[in-house]
């Protein structure tokens, strides 16, 4: 896995977990809309292996059905922040 795609309404968050992924050598793009996501992934003309995102940020599955539908094998995995159950994730 060499790049992630970050996807969370708090900055905050975004910086902290991506300082330690590009510490352990992973390329991090963090994004707090999914037309901000979609902008950067068109403007740096990269593909990614892996979507972070907050199932709870309003972008999130409109930004995963589409990553999906152009990358079958992308990896998903829901940043939670608290225990709750995860419908349709």
């Amino acid at each position: 896995m060499n790049t992630v795609l970050m996807l969370d309404n708090d900055v905050g968050y975004l910086f902290a977990i991506g300082q330690e992924l590009a510490a352990i050598g992973v390329d991090v793009i963090p994004a707090t809309t999914a037309a901000e996501a979609e902008s950067l992934l068109r403007e740096l003309g990269i593909a990614v292996e892996l979507l972070l995102a907050n199932p709870q940020h309003p972008d999130a599955e409109i930004l995963r059905r589409h990553l999906l539908k152009d990358n079958p094998d992308l990896q998903v995995v829901a940043l939670q922040r608290r225990s709750r159950f995860l419908h349709g994730w």
